[in-house]
């Protein structure tokens, strides 16, 4: 056991003000003084000044312009990380000492990456919900890179992707496999009633589709496929949102591709039609998390066993 009066603070860290690493996270964040002064409500050269008080006390510079923002040096992508670690603790302290975890209520945050199908995360977090007292429920929505930055800073408890994340953070992110399903694709009744003289997959050249962005995992997977069937796609509308994107098939403006694993629910809750299904793809779902040291019960259950047995670095 150590001897608490015999402790004496490393010379190194006491150099340092926390106040100051703070000021130097919001910034690497933001990108730009102007924008982390503004919510600090600080002027930007009273945030400068901090900033190179702090790059002093650590023998470093931390930042170098790039036009307008300010971009990590490498040792600013080094302060970065542990900066990172140091506030997403803060924010686990004050979650628990707000007691959101006592007495069975507690809140859950869960980002869900925009190519994710909306129906494929009810499934998930239902039952989370039935099965858990007192839990409630905060889903966010956006881009894998901006969900990311707000996992590390612990704004979300775990992230839903269809794609495993978070490769240039090794050793803070982990990927766990939430399962994986063959594509089908649907058609409103109107377009699907079209489509009966023309065998699938070989009709989906001949009308339009409807299709995640370019970039997107789903996106890569169905550019293989319909090479290999030889298919050449007539016309293709994009929707980074799967749900809009379910709404303008429904209202046939094309074919659209769904999981296998919900076909029922999108035929039911869309009225469309399944035309086929495409065996040879496989969409995965991912669920992302970081290191805690208390483990979220409802991250815990989504995964289905504890964190610590199931994490793999992405």
């Amino acid at each position: 056991m150590s001897d608490a009066k015999g402790f004496r603070v490393p010379g190194s860290l006491a150099r340092i003000h926390f106040q100051y690493l703070l000021y130097f996270w919001l910034v690497g964040r933001c990108g730009t003084i102007r924008e982390a002064a503004k919510q600090l409500h600080l002027t930007s050269p009273t945030l400068s000044a901090q900033i190179r008080k702090l790059e002093r006390a650590l023998g470093q510079k931390l930042f170098r312009a790039e036009g307008r923002r300010l971009k990590l040096t490498d040792a600013g992508r080094l302060a970065m990380e542990y900066a990172e670690q140091i506030f997403g603790l803060g924010a686990e302290l004050a979650e628990a000492m707000a007691g959101q975890r006592e007495k069975g209520g507690y809140v859950f945050r869960v980002g869900v990456v925009d190519s994710v199908p909306k129906l494929i995360v009810h499934d998930l977090l239902e039952p989370i919900l039935a099965e858990e007292p007192g839990v409630r429920l905060m889903c966010g929505e956006g881009r894998s890179d901006e969900l990311l930055q707000r996992l590390l800073a612990h704004e979300f408890d775990v992230l839903i992707a269809d794609t495993p994340l978070g490769r240039e953070y090794r050793s803070r992110i982990f990927s766990h496999s939430l399962g994986e399903s063959p594509v089908s694709f649907f058609a409103a009744a109107g377009l699907a009633s079209q489509l009966e003289k023309e065998p699938f997959p070989g009709c989906l050249g001949r009308f339009p589709l409807l299709l995640p962005p370019r970039g997107t995992e789903l996106r890569r997977l169905l550019e293989q496929y319909f090479d290999a069937e030889g298919i050449i796609a007539r016309e293709v509308h994009e929707f980074a949102d799967t749900a809009m994107m379910k709404v303008f098939g429904e209202s046939g403006w094309g074919i659209f591709p769904g999981p296998t694993k919900i076909q029922r629910a999108i035929c039911a809750q869309y009225s469309v039609t399944c035309i086929g299904q495409a065996h040879a793809i496989k969409e995965s779902f991912h669920a992302i998390t970081t290191q805690r040291q208390l483990p979220h019960p409802a991250v815990m259950r989504l995964l289905g066993k504890p964190m610590t047995k199931r994490q793999t670095p992405s």
